[in-house]
């Protein structure tokens, strides 16, 4: 079963629905909601972006301003690690280390860590937002190798 852009952006808009209703306690403004969207449609994409396609031109298209706006903050760190994922893709092929659970899950992690050192005040917003990035990345390593192949694929 091999899902395309378009069935992982619905995987995406699925799972925010899904995780969303179990969080709606948490969840206080419809800017948080959308943002959770955004997330999740985000991270359905991601682990595509090793191959000319939908997740591939979104990371693309806001890495640039990304950079823009963290070259003027100052924020080399963060300078570096968004050159260094620019070209990790091209680094790796299909299928490989953006298709592993683990990998996502400490990538998703890493830049939430950052993003929290430099929105200290949104901490909660941006650990829900980095759940719902793994969540949509895991539904998509779901729509790509089906219901019972993923498990075999959470032990590589």
């Amino acid at each position: 079963m091999m899902a395309q852009g378009t069935d992982h952006i619905v995987g995406g808009v699925a799972t925010w629905l899904f995780f969303a209703y179990i969080f709606r306690a948490y969840i206080t403004s419809p800017l948080l909601l959308s943002s959770l969207l955004v997330c999740a449609i985000a991270g359905s994409l991601f682990p595509d972006i090793d191959i000319k396609s939908k997740g591939q031109n979104f990371f693309y298209g806001i890495m640039a301003p990304a950079y823009i706006f963290l070259f003027a903050r100052g924020q080399w760190v963060l300078c570096f690690l968004v050159g260094l994922c620019a070209l990790v893709p091209l680094l790796t092929h299909h299928r490989g280390l953006f298709h592993r659970w683990w990998f996502i899950c400490v990538f998703a992690s890493l830049w939430g860590f950052a993003l929290i050192h430099m929105f200290p005040h949104n901490v909660f917003d941006l650990e829900l937002g980095t759940l719902f990035f793994i969540l949509g990345a895991l539904s998509h390593l779901w729509l790509d190798f089906g219901f019972r192949k993923i498990f075999f694929n959470f032990l590589k």
